[in-house]
């Protein structure tokens, strides 16, 4: 199930990082009320700035002039366009833009869910693949592989090429859990 909400604001009072449980976002009073994130193994980061540190912004390279603040989609050669839900190759959403894009320049994408580093490498999958828990266990992009009654269909992610030049090679999981079916 996915909840969202719409707000014109959220006020978040700033707090140190020690008195944050982990997977928070929070404004962070230490470190000059920037707005941070504490992941699920405490490390701590600031949004919006761009390092191996923050597993929620990737540099992505661009296949057209994108504006700031603009959805966008993971082609198979692993540049970012415009996300469409109309436009075939453009429907995997994956984040938005921090800066303004130009045609094959970098661009700091606030992403959908996590960047795993590595987690997909050597597995063959391309860039902009919805990825599932497999049937006996590991990764699968096939969903006909689900045949059995007691199948449930769990989509764990996308599957994205290294951060900064695009390539059709697969090494990343950009990850996100969402139940497409049950039994």
């Amino acid at each position: 199930m996915t909840i969202g909400f719409k707000s014109k604001f959220i006020n978040i009072v700033p707090s140190t990082p020690a008195s944050v449980p982990v997977n928070t976002l929070f404004i962070d009073s230490t470190n000059s009320n920037q707005a941070t994130f504490k992941d699920g193994s405490g490390n701590v980061g600031v949004i919006g700035a761009v390092s191996a540190s923050n597993i929620f912004i990737k540099q992505m390279q661009s296949s057209a002039i994108i504006p700031i603040n603009t959805p966008v989609a993971k082609l198979a050669d692993g540049k970012i366009v415009i996300a469409d839900a109309d436009g075939v190759n453009a429907q995997v959403y994956i984040g938005v833009t921090m800066g303004a894009a130009v045609v094959n320049g970098l661009v700091a994408v606030l992403l959908v869910g996590a960047n795993i580093a590595g987690a997909l490498t050597g597995l063959g999958f391309t860039p902009g693949q919805e990825i599932f828990l497999g049937e006996n266990g590991g990764f699968t992009n096939d969903t006909s592989t689900f045949t059995g009654d007691n199948d449930s269909i769990i989509r764990v992610g996308i599957a994205d090429c290294a951060s900064g030049i695009a390539s059709a090679a697969v090494t990343d999981l950009i990850a996100f859990t969402e139940v497409v079916a049950r039994p």
